[in-house]
């Protein structure tokens, strides 16, 4: 008996009508496309592989972040692999990349040169240059001059480390995130290795300017480099001036060496310090129980604040560093009420102290609105929660840092975009408050008295470079010509210098079973190029520097404890540090310090209801046949010689030869008009 046969006919049907998530994706492109940019884009990023371009992998990871069902891409790909072909021809494109060929070209995307390429993404490839110049999105200090206003603040992204056995019957132990992550402090965050995102941010337009990835815990030095020239960029390209922009950062940027590139860059800084050691000085003491303090203005939330100007300070880098800068900076203290430490500061004798450095002019930003403009970047803290809630920007991506990266630049892209395209909607954004006269309210409850201003030991150690003013004070009394005469060619003129002139730092006081000895070091920085180095010492490390010790008997405590361990600073009477300044006199302007006013999450949301109130398909037409090429006939020299394809021939092998035509219909005419403006949108 014969098997029964079975007749299977299959219609397949065009899909044109795109699904509601890519409406969204759809309304961008056609912009984009008007633009220009998406041109531009292509030309910017250049990632080095043999499949597709990188203008295919930013339109899959764009359509993956208007997506926005979850994190995971290989969903995104099997969902997406049913309108590819739609999805690629809005883009002019012919092929559209599916999840494994995205993995792989973000595991090569460190060919590509990311700083520049996320300057020019998050600014003029999103086309809010006009936005961030907007009087909405500027701060206003008292003098009625407008401000930009940036906030960074690295976050940390922890990674739990799962049991991996070894054995013979094993493949070898490899952590897929090895390049990635590198073990660190992670605070708060349950993990053994973390990586670090260091993006920052307009406070007005809430809109990204950049942002790294950082195995590890990140090098304020080097992220707040990258971060200064993303802002320096940003408001050159606004027109606005680089003297009139501040970033604000967290604690962890308040070192000398964190802030010299912003210093470097014109770029006023606001940081939180802690330097608590300065509140020990007489006159400072002083300063605090004076009856000059302000009220901040309350914000209705936790305690009211005081706020003070307690004179100038010299940020200095410590001498072991390869570069030591000097970066002034303002002191601004606050103040409340509280009966238990908790979070940043130091209590005495129950008031909690807050200190603050800026470069900004007191008489523009008075101490009540400095500490006000600065408790206004808790505002970025619920940016990072609301990207995190819509876009998964915390997700990891790619395994690969400059992966990692160039994904979370698109999903980025993808936010300011949206505020862009949000301000168009919504039309002429409005007139610009104008600032109201400015009002002080003085401190009427009188302060502590300045005796009780500290506690029984010293809150925190005063900075090395003041220690050794008073150390050297101490020492200068002290017979050098007996104390060095076993050094030859040493001298001592106030400050102990080798041979050749170069001075050597104090380090402690050691004691040993018969003397007591001070310790001076001479900087790796003058060791290392000496021409008579070979004369001092017979090490070949690059690092050693000159060590002398000279007995001193007992005109100093012993500040070094046994065992090689770090030296401690004597406690020496508390005297003036030269690197301090006392607060000058100033004339606050006349106006009230204003915040931006524009609400930029308001635009978002404006923008993405009227993205779904509309709809969009998408005609293909028959596609132009390609000719027709025999594999084993060369027909140039290039396929002959097996030459590399050049940018622009690496770009157009999966350019669409056809051009599809897109239809979109609003529920409205109102809409139907927004919808063409959106797509005539071009750059300025």
């Amino acid at each position: 008996m014969s098997a029964p046969q079975t007749d299977v006919t299959v219609h397949i049907r065009e899909r044109s009508r795109l699904p509601e998530w890519a409406v969204e994706y759809s309304l961008i492109v056609r912009h984009l496309l008007a633009a220009g940019r998406l041109d531009e884009l292509g030309k910017r990023l250049r990632i080095d592989r043999a499949g597709y371009a990188g203008l295919d992998i930013a339109l899959f990871l764009l359509a993956f972040f208007c997506w926005g069902k979850s994190s995971s891409l290989s969903r995104f790909g099997s969902e997406s692999a049913g309108w590819g072909p739609q999805l690629a021809a809005l883009a002019g494109r012919s092929d559209w990349p599916s999840a494994s060929s995205l993995s792989r070209g973000l595991a090569v995307a460190d060919r590509c040169d990311l700083d520049a390429f996320g300057v020019w993404l998050l600014g003029a490839g999103s086309g809010g240059m006009e936005l961030l110049a907007h009087p909405l999105a500027m701060a206003t200090d008292t003098h009625g001059e407008r401000w930009a206003v940036f906030d960074f603040d690295p976050t940390v992204e922890a990674l739990r480390q799962r049991a991996l056995p070894e054995g013979e019957d094993l493949p070898p132990p490899r952590r897929r995130a090895a390049g990635l992550c590198a073990p660190g402090y992670s605070g708060r965050h349950r993990g053994e290795t973390q990586f670090s995102i260091t993006p920052i941010a307009s406070a007005g337009t809430a809109m990204w300017l950049q942002a790294g990835i950082e195995p590890g815990n990140c090098a304020m030095p080097r992220a707040l480099e990258v971060a200064g020239d993303a802002c320096l960029q940003a408001v050159t390209a606004a027109g606005l001036t680089p003297q009139r922009s501040l970033i604000r950062i967290d604690g962890a940027g308040g070192s000398a060496v964190a802030l010299d590139p912003l210093a470097k860059r014109g770029i006023h800084h606001m940081v939180r310090l802690k330097s608590y050691g300065i509140f020990r000085l007489r006159d400072v003491q002083q300063l605090l129980a004076a009856d000059t303090w302000q009220w901040v203005a309350d914000s209705g939330s936790g305690p009211r604040r005081q706020a003070l100007d307690i004179g100038s300070w010299q940020l200095e880098a410590d001498e072991s560093q390869s570069a030591a800068p000097v970066v002034p900076t303002r002191l601004v203290v606050s103040r409340y009420a509280a009966d238990r430490k908790h979070g940043a500061g130091v209590l005495i004798e129950g008031w909690l102290y807050e200190l603050f450095g800026t470069s900004l002019d007191a008489s523009a930003w008075p101490a009540a609105e400095t500490v006000e403009l600065y408790y206004g970047r808790s505002a970025v803290e619920n940016r990072f929660a609301q990207e995190a809630r819509e876009l998964h920007l915390h997700h990891v991506f790619s395994y690969a840092p400059a992966g990692q990266r160039l994904a979370v630049l698109v999903g980025m892209w993808l936010w300011n975009l949206r505020t862009v395209l949000g301000s168009r909607v919504v039309g002429p954004l409005g007139a610009v408050p104008t600032p109201p006269a400015r009002v002080t309210q003085d401190v009427v409850a009188p302060p502590p008295a300045p005796e009780m201003m500290l506690p029984p030991e010293p809150v925190d150690p005063l900075p090395e470079p003041s220690e050794r003013e008073r150390v050297e004070a101490v020492l200068a009394g002290l017979g050098w010509q007996e104390m060095i005469r076993k050094h030859p060619g040493w001298q001592y003129d106030g400050t102990l210098r080798c041979p050749l002139g170069h001075p050597a730092v104090f380090q402690g006081v050691e004691q040993t079973k018969n003397c007591r000895y001070a310790m001076y070091k001479v900087s790796v920085r003058q060791c290392a190029p000496c021409q008579q180095r070979e004369l001092c010492t017979r090490s070949t490390n690059p690092t050693y520097s000159r060590v002398v010790t000279v007995p001193i008997g007992d005109a100093l405590p012993v500040g070094r404890r046994p065992g090689g361990r770090k030296p401690v600073p004597p406690p020496l009477a508390p005297l003036l540090p030269p690197r301090w300044l006392a607060p000058e006199p100033s004339e606050p302007g006349l106006l009230q310090a204003l915040a931006a006013a524009l609400l930029p999450a308001e635009l978002r949301h404006r923008w993405q209801d009227f993205a779904s109130r509309c709809g969009a398909e998408i005609c293909l037409p028959l596609p132009v046949p390609a000719p027709v090429r025999r594999p084993w006939v060369a027909s140039t020299p290039g396929i002959r010689q097996h030459r590399r394809l050049t940018w622009q021939q690496h770009l157009a092998r999966y350019e669409l030869r056809c051009t599809a035509r897109v239809s979109l219909d609003a529920p409205d005419q109102r809409h139907a008009q927004a919808t063409r403006a959106v797509l005539e949108l071009c750059a300025a």
